[in-house]
């Protein structure tokens, strides 16, 4: 596994059974690496999947099957 010094988890940050997230992917044709960031308390429940680039907030839930899109910040 690479890239784990690119996932920022602030205290007592959670992830569901079978979460994802995604500090690398494919964009035409390059891989490409992004930083991920959630804040203390936050959690991404199951099977929800944050993309390089997003970020939970303090206190922030993902909800179940759900996508935080890369960029995006809540």
């Amino acid at each position: 596994i690479c890239g784990w010094d690119l996932l920022t988890l602030g205290d007592d940050a959670t992830l569901g059974q079978d979460a994802a997230v995604q500090i690398a992917s494919l964009d035409d044709g390059h891989v490409v690496f992004a930083p991920v960031t959630l804040g203390a308390g936050s959690t991404i429940d199951v099977r929800a999947c944050a993309d390089g680039g997003a970020e939970l907030g303090r206190e922030s839930f993902l909800t179940a099957s759900s996508w935080l899109r890369a960029g995006t910040r809540v």
